[in-house]
Protein backbone atom coordinates (compact mmCIF):
# COMPACT_ATOMS: atom_id res chain seq x y z
CA UNK A 1 0.00 0.00 0.00
CA UNK A 2 1.38 3.60 -1.03
CA UNK A 3 0.84 5.88 2.13
CA UNK A 4 1.95 9.08 0.65
CA UNK A 5 0.45 10.11 -2.49
CA UNK A 6 -2.42 10.31 -5.18
CA UNK A 7 -1.65 7.61 -8.01
CA UNK A 8 -3.86 8.19 -11.08
CA UNK A 9 -3.02 5.90 -13.67
CA UNK A 10 -4.61 5.98 -17.83
CA UNK A 11 -7.16 8.02 -16.75
CA UNK A 12 -9.93 8.68 -19.47
CA UNK A 13 -13.21 10.65 -19.43
CA UNK A 14 -15.81 11.77 -20.99
CA UNK A 15 -18.92 14.30 -21.11
CA UNK A 16 -22.42 13.45 -23.19
CA UNK A 17 -20.71 11.59 -25.81
CA UNK A 18 -17.40 13.51 -25.73
CA UNK A 19 -14.29 12.18 -24.41
CA UNK A 20 -12.32 15.14 -22.52
CA UNK A 21 -9.34 13.11 -21.34
CA UNK A 22 -7.71 9.88 -22.30
CA UNK A 23 -4.33 8.27 -20.87
CA UNK A 24 -4.02 10.53 -18.03
CA UNK A 25 -0.56 9.57 -15.71
CA UNK A 26 -0.26 11.57 -12.29
CA UNK A 27 1.46 11.12 -9.08
CA UNK A 28 1.31 13.72 -6.54
CA UNK A 29 2.43 13.75 -3.31
CA UNK A 30 2.15 14.29 0.14
CA UNK A 31 3.29 18.02 0.50
CA UNK A 32 2.66 18.78 -3.26
CA UNK A 33 -0.24 20.63 -5.17
CA UNK A 34 -1.32 20.28 -8.57
CA UNK A 35 -3.09 23.67 -10.82
CA UNK A 36 -5.55 22.15 -13.24
CA UNK A 37 -6.49 24.75 -16.19
CA UNK A 38 -7.94 24.57 -19.01
CA UNK A 39 -10.55 26.41 -20.75
CA UNK A 40 -14.58 26.37 -19.54
CA UNK A 41 -16.10 22.86 -20.74
CA UNK A 42 -12.34 20.99 -20.79
CA UNK A 43 -13.09 18.45 -17.72
CA UNK A 44 -11.82 20.12 -14.87
CA UNK A 45 -14.71 19.40 -12.92
CA UNK A 46 -15.35 16.15 -14.37
CA UNK A 47 -11.96 15.64 -13.42
CA UNK A 48 -11.87 16.58 -9.23
CA UNK A 49 -15.55 14.80 -9.33
CA UNK A 50 -14.35 11.55 -10.60
CA UNK A 51 -11.46 11.59 -8.08
CA UNK A 52 -13.80 12.88 -5.05
CA UNK A 53 -16.45 9.73 -5.72
CA UNK A 54 -19.27 11.08 -7.21
CA UNK A 55 -18.67 10.56 -10.83
CA UNK A 56 -17.01 7.56 -12.52
CA UNK A 57 -14.35 7.42 -15.48
CA UNK A 58 -15.08 5.43 -18.82
CA UNK A 59 -11.11 3.82 -18.29
CA UNK A 60 -8.12 3.61 -15.43
CA UNK A 61 -7.62 3.77 -12.11
CA UNK A 62 -6.72 6.30 -9.03
CA UNK A 63 -6.10 5.79 -5.08
CA UNK A 64 -5.19 8.13 -2.32
CA UNK A 65 -2.77 6.55 0.06
CA UNK A 66 -3.57 3.68 -1.00
CA UNK A 67 -7.47 3.74 -1.16
CA UNK A 68 -10.12 3.95 -3.53
CA UNK A 69 -13.73 5.02 -3.67
CA UNK A 70 -14.37 2.27 -5.33
CA UNK A 71 -12.92 -0.20 -2.67
CA UNK A 72 -13.26 1.50 0.53
CA UNK A 73 -15.44 4.22 -0.07
CA UNK A 74 -15.82 5.19 3.35
CA UNK A 75 -12.41 5.39 4.29
CA UNK A 76 -11.56 7.15 1.12
CA UNK A 77 -13.88 10.35 2.02
CA UNK A 78 -12.57 10.14 5.35
CA UNK A 79 -9.43 11.57 3.95
CA UNK A 80 -10.36 13.39 0.49
CA UNK A 81 -12.77 16.54 0.39
CA UNK A 82 -13.61 17.96 -2.59
CA UNK A 83 -15.47 21.82 -2.66
CA UNK A 84 -17.14 22.47 -5.89
CA UNK A 85 -19.22 25.75 -7.30
CA UNK A 86 -21.81 25.10 -4.88
CA UNK A 87 -21.36 25.28 -1.41
CA UNK A 88 -22.98 22.50 0.31
CA UNK A 89 -24.33 24.58 3.13
CA UNK A 90 -28.27 24.37 3.92
CA UNK A 91 -29.32 28.03 3.12
CA UNK A 92 -31.74 28.34 6.04
CA UNK A 93 -29.34 27.33 8.57
CA UNK A 94 -26.75 29.73 10.01
CA UNK A 95 -22.99 29.49 8.98
CA UNK A 96 -22.24 28.07 12.57
CA UNK A 97 -24.79 25.44 12.30
CA UNK A 98 -23.59 24.28 8.97
CA UNK A 99 -19.81 24.50 9.68
CA UNK A 100 -21.02 22.67 13.19
CA UNK A 101 -22.61 19.72 10.82
CA UNK A 102 -19.00 19.28 8.95
CA UNK A 103 -16.92 19.24 12.08
CA UNK A 104 -19.03 16.28 13.14
CA UNK A 105 -18.51 14.49 9.77
CA UNK A 106 -15.23 14.90 10.59
CA UNK A 107 -15.85 12.79 13.47
CA UNK A 108 -15.15 15.54 15.93
CA UNK A 109 -16.83 15.32 19.38
CA UNK A 110 -20.47 16.44 20.09
CA UNK A 111 -18.68 19.35 22.38
CA UNK A 112 -16.00 20.34 19.97
CA UNK A 113 -17.89 20.88 16.83
CA UNK A 114 -18.85 24.21 17.78
CA UNK A 115 -15.87 25.49 18.77
CA UNK A 116 -13.95 24.41 15.67
CA UNK A 117 -16.69 26.29 13.37
CA UNK A 118 -15.91 29.47 15.56
CA UNK A 119 -11.94 28.89 14.98
CA UNK A 120 -12.61 28.27 11.38
CA UNK A 121 -14.77 31.02 11.04
CA UNK A 122 -12.17 33.42 12.41
CA UNK A 123 -9.50 32.31 10.43
CA UNK A 124 -11.43 32.94 7.14
CA UNK A 125 -12.71 36.51 8.51
CA UNK A 126 -16.31 35.28 9.11
CA UNK A 127 -16.46 34.98 12.24
CA UNK A 128 -19.15 38.08 12.72
CA UNK A 129 -21.22 35.66 10.48
CA UNK A 130 -21.64 32.83 12.23
CA UNK A 131 -24.96 33.51 13.48
CA UNK A 132 -26.54 34.74 9.73
CA UNK A 133 -28.47 32.36 7.81
CA UNK A 134 -26.38 31.67 4.98
CA UNK A 135 -29.32 32.70 2.84
CA UNK A 136 -29.06 36.08 3.73
CA UNK A 137 -25.08 36.07 2.64
CA UNK A 138 -23.28 37.46 -0.14
CA UNK A 139 -21.52 35.33 -2.81
CA UNK A 140 -18.07 36.53 -1.16
CA UNK A 141 -19.36 35.60 2.05
CA UNK A 142 -20.86 32.17 1.32
CA UNK A 143 -17.99 31.60 -0.76
CA UNK A 144 -15.39 32.34 2.52
CA UNK A 145 -18.03 30.19 4.75
CA UNK A 146 -18.08 27.17 2.41
CA UNK A 147 -14.02 26.97 2.14
CA UNK A 148 -13.51 27.14 6.22
CA UNK A 149 -14.92 23.47 5.79
CA UNK A 150 -11.09 23.00 5.19
CA UNK A 151 -10.71 24.00 8.55
CA UNK A 152 -13.12 21.29 10.14
CA UNK A 153 -13.05 18.34 8.24
CA UNK A 154 -9.35 17.80 8.71
CA UNK A 155 -9.23 15.77 5.53
CA UNK A 156 -5.77 15.03 3.84
CA UNK A 157 -6.63 15.46 0.16
CA UNK A 158 -8.19 18.41 -0.92
CA UNK A 159 -9.82 18.69 -4.19
CA UNK A 160 -10.66 22.72 -5.18
CA UNK A 161 -12.91 23.63 -8.13
CA UNK A 162 -12.26 27.21 -8.72
CA UNK A 163 -11.77 28.21 -5.00
CA UNK A 164 -10.94 31.82 -6.09
CA UNK A 165 -14.38 32.34 -7.62
CA UNK A 166 -15.72 35.05 -5.22
CA UNK A 167 -13.30 36.29 -3.23
CA UNK A 168 -11.38 39.56 -2.66
CA UNK A 169 -8.01 40.04 -2.21
CA UNK A 170 -8.00 39.19 1.73
CA UNK A 171 -10.22 35.83 1.10
CA UNK A 172 -7.62 35.05 -1.96
CA UNK A 173 -4.58 35.89 0.90
CA UNK A 174 -6.32 33.64 3.46
CA UNK A 175 -6.60 30.52 0.76
CA UNK A 176 -3.49 30.79 -0.13
CA UNK A 177 -2.03 30.79 3.57
CA UNK A 178 -4.37 28.10 4.43
CA UNK A 179 -3.18 25.73 1.53
CA UNK A 180 0.65 26.43 2.18
CA UNK A 181 -0.07 25.60 6.40
CA UNK A 182 -2.10 22.04 4.29
CA UNK A 183 0.98 21.40 2.20
CA UNK A 184 3.42 22.05 5.35
CA UNK A 185 1.28 19.50 7.23
CA UNK A 186 1.99 16.97 4.32
CA UNK A 187 -1.11 17.45 2.79
CA UNK A 188 -1.81 17.49 -1.03
CA UNK A 189 -4.39 19.07 -3.29
CA UNK A 190 -5.85 19.37 -7.13
CA UNK A 191 -6.98 22.65 -7.26
CA UNK A 192 -8.86 23.57 -10.62
CA UNK A 193 -8.06 27.50 -11.48
CA UNK A 194 -8.44 30.11 -14.16
CA UNK A 195 -6.60 32.60 -11.94
CA UNK A 196 -2.68 32.30 -10.13
CA UNK A 197 -2.48 31.29 -6.95
CA UNK A 198 0.75 31.50 -5.11
CA UNK A 199 0.47 29.70 -1.46
CA UNK A 200 3.73 31.34 0.42
CA UNK A 201 6.73 28.98 -0.98
CA UNK A 202 4.96 26.32 -2.43
CA UNK A 203 4.56 26.85 -5.86
CA UNK A 204 2.54 24.17 -7.81
CA UNK A 205 4.60 20.71 -8.24
CA UNK A 206 2.19 19.93 -11.39
CA UNK A 207 0.68 22.17 -14.12
CA UNK A 208 -2.32 20.27 -15.77
CA UNK A 209 -3.85 21.41 -18.88
CA UNK A 210 -6.75 19.51 -20.06
CA UNK A 211 -7.83 20.20 -23.70
CA UNK A 212 -4.14 19.64 -24.57
CA UNK A 213 -2.32 16.35 -24.95
CA UNK A 214 -1.30 15.12 -21.59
Amino acid sequence: MDNGSLKVSNLAFSRDGRMLCEGLDLVLRGGEWCAVTGANGAGKTTLLRILCGLSEADAGAFHWRGLSPALERGRYHEQVLYIGHKSGFRSELSVAANLAFYSGLGRARAADTVAQAISAADDFGIAGWLDTPCAKLSQGQLRRASLSRLLVERASLWLLDEPGVGLDDDGIGRLERLLAAHLERGGAALVATHGALAPPGRPAAHNLRLGEDV
